[in-house]
């Protein structure tokens, strides 16, 4: 490893690193690679001629660096299942030219601080590039094995972020104002796959299983499956009775009968009841998928888990012997799956399989939401568990009041203890959005799915502190 920095004249700096990484999880030919990382900066505001009183400092920087992703130590070897019944059938191939997967990463950056140190303001875009995914390619059947671990794929990214801190917005000797804010926007995709395109994800996990693997996609897009809403996305094979057709109250399409109507499930016992027109079974006022001429499922795109624009505030504010701070974060836009939903009504667990107070004419059997609307299965991504992700959040309230010795000595006298501070704070504390589930926050970045689980608790810490 060599690093080198320079700074001239207190201006120009910059920062340079260079390393060599060895490592036994790739393979005898790729155990060795070199990295580095780069950085320069240019405080433009130390020059004799700059002249704008407003900056107290003002930089424009540049940096560059790269990294690795190791891959799986068992992915350079051929590896073998143990079955009673199957004997010993071969799972996956090795590969002992496996590279490290890399990650090119650049960023530009200005730095600021304004009005007498009152405030500063930073603008970050960064921009990255992964080349050689570690991703599971198909192999020859005459192997006998499934796949093999290979360097396939290029993928890049990039964000953009502005934070802006002003400690004291308002300075006087009995009152201080600070704030921060955060604002960022991330976007990735697939620049090139090298393999042929499928839904779902690869051996390593690196893509969603909702995803579209195909070069020119973007990461995290939920792409699944969606109902029938209108006689025009009839097949071929039920066309001829589309008059038998119509959409419900909740705008899926479903097959009524010639002459019935969705209201009359209950009145005309029609419930249970079922049609088969080529290889399709309607059942009677059940929703159905939208297919083919193949009958298979049609995968539409739904949106994308990542959101228009996250943010964040920290407010705080200290009144003579008083503190308050505040945490409030939210996103804009974004789609989350609600598979917590899903799986509740699969156990005819969720309230949208309550039809009480509902008239007969709209009531629903169990089988229409378990089996018409959520199709049968927890795994699948079906458009009516794809949410709207939008929320404010109150993440953290926190008060505090501090009373020195000269106030408690007018209670306590010569008993006043230095200083006593009693203090309360709540987390998790309120959620704003129109999201259905438990928590909008849950998943990851690129998979916004919120599945059963204990949701994230509310918490009030009260806090008494005494200094003799």
């Amino acid at each position: 490893m060599a690093n080198v920095g320079m700074d001239y004249k207190d201006r120009y700096v910059l920062d340079a690193l260079v390393r060599r990484d060895g490592s036994s999880l790739y393979g005898p030919r790729e155990r060795w690679h070199t990295y580095y990382r780069a950085a320069a900066s240019y405080r433009i505001s130390q020059e004799p001629w700059f002249g704008i009183d407003l900056f107290g400092e003002l930089v424009f920087r540049y940096s560059i660096g790269t990294a690795g992703t190791r891959p799986r130590f068992n992915q350079q070897y051929e590896l073998w299942n143990v079955s009673r019944t199957g004997g010993l059938p071969r799972n996956s191939a090795g590969n002992a030219t496996l590279k490290p997967q890399f990650t090119r990463e650049q960023e530009l950056g200005i730095n600021s601080i304004l009005l007498g140190n009152r405030l500063s303001v930073e603008l970050v875009y960064a921009w990255q590039k992964t080349r050689d995914q570690i991703i599971g390619v198909p192999t020859p059947t005459i192997s006998g094995f499934n796949t093999a671990a290979a360097n396939a794929g290029i993928m890049s990214g990039n964000t953009i972020e502005l934070t802006v801190n002003a400690p004291r917005l308002v300075d006087r000797p009995d009152l201080t104002v600070g704030l921060t804010a955060v604002f960022d926007r991330s976007r990735s995709k697939i620049d090139h796959w090298g393999r042929a395109c499928f839904y779902g994800h690869t051996i390593t996990s690196e893509l969603s299983n909702h995803e579209y693997s195909c070069s020119g996609e973007s990461r995290g897009d939920f792409w699944g499956q969606r109902h029938a809403l209108s006689v025009g996305e009839l097949p071929s094979w039920a066309q001829d009775r589309a008059s038998e057709f119509q959409i419900n109250d909740e705008g899926y399409l479903v097959w009524v009968g010639e002459g019935n109507d969705y209201r009359e499930g209950i009145s005309k016992n029609l419930w249970g009841t079922s049609a088969q027109m080529g290889p399709t079974t309607y059942r009677w006022g059940e929703p159905f998928m939208l297919v083919n001429e193949m009958n298979v499922p049609v995968f539409v795109k739904m949106g994308t888990s990542l959101p228009d624009v996250n943010f964040g505030f920290t407010p705080n504010v200290r009144w003579k012997g008083l503190g308050l701070y505040a945490e409030l974060r939210s996103q804009i836009g974004g789609k989350i799956c609600n598979r917590a939903k899903q799986q509740l009504y699969s156990s005819t667990r969720h309230a949208d399989l309550d039809q009480s107070g509902k008239p007969d004419e709209l009531k629903k059997t169990t089988d229409y939401y378990t089996r018409g609307v959520r199709t049968g299965s927890n795994n699948r991504f079906v458009l009516p568990f794809i949410e709207d992700g939008d929320y404010l959040k109150v993440g953290a309230i926190s008060a505090r009041y501090r009373l020195t010795r000269p106030q408690l000595e007018r209670f306590l006298g010569s008993f006043a203890p230095a200083d006593l501070s009693i203090g309360v704070t709540g987390r998790n504390l309120f959620t704003f959005t129109g999201y259905s589930g438990y928590d909008p926050e849950s998943g990851r970045t690129l998979s916004r799915v919120e599945t059963l689980g204990y949701p994230q608790m509310r918490t009030l810490t009260a806090t008494f502190d005494i200094t003799f």
